[in-house]
């Protein structure tokens, strides 16, 4: 079943497309001055930010102590392993080993763990694994407490 976009996404798509904020396709990734970039979808994901890692500056996202790097690339697919690498920062005194990384799609409320394995790499210490998205939607991603600090949202694409 298709609903209809809330009249408050169809206002900022007007907005946009009037010039206030140059026009942007609804589906597309409009950068804020706040840690969220909005994507069109309802999907407020954490922007994206640089972390220094060993002297390598890598490309992610950040929440609280957890940094998730793309290995694969930027753009999350359900359906398809994405690899994905974690950092904690700062490190604890004693690194778990496995780090579990828990996530729920906000849209259709499914979740998942993800068991990271440590490696210890060029990048220093970090965890990683191939994740696997089970559907399309606004995925949170947490260590600890859910809805604590240390959680990024990401946007998953459907597999096409």
């Amino acid at each position: 079943m298709v609903r209809p976009l809330p009249v408050w996404c169809l206002l900022m798509l007007l907005v946009s497309c009037l010039g206030l904020t140059g026009c942007a396709s609804p589906w597309s990734v409009v950068p804020s001055r706040t840690p969220t970039v909005f994507t069109g979808v309802g999907c407020a994901v954490t922007h994206d930010t640089s972390y220094v890692a060993n002297g390598y500056t890598l490309d992610g996202k950040r929440g609280g102590r957890m940094f998730i790097y793309p290995a694969t690339g930027r753009v999350f697919k359900a359906n398809r392993p994405e690899k994905l690498l974690v950092f904690l920062d700062p490190l604890p005194a004693s690194p778990p080993s496995p780090l579990i990384v828990h996530g729920r799609n906000r849209n259709s409320g499914a979740e998942a763990v993800f068991e990271n394995a440590q490696h210890l790499s060029e990048y220093g210490m970090e965890w990683g694994t191939n994740y696997f998205f089970p559907a399309a939607g606004c995925w949170e991603l947490w260590v600890g407490n859910p809805g604590g600090p240390d959680m990024v949202v990401i946007h998953v694409m459907p597999f096409s």
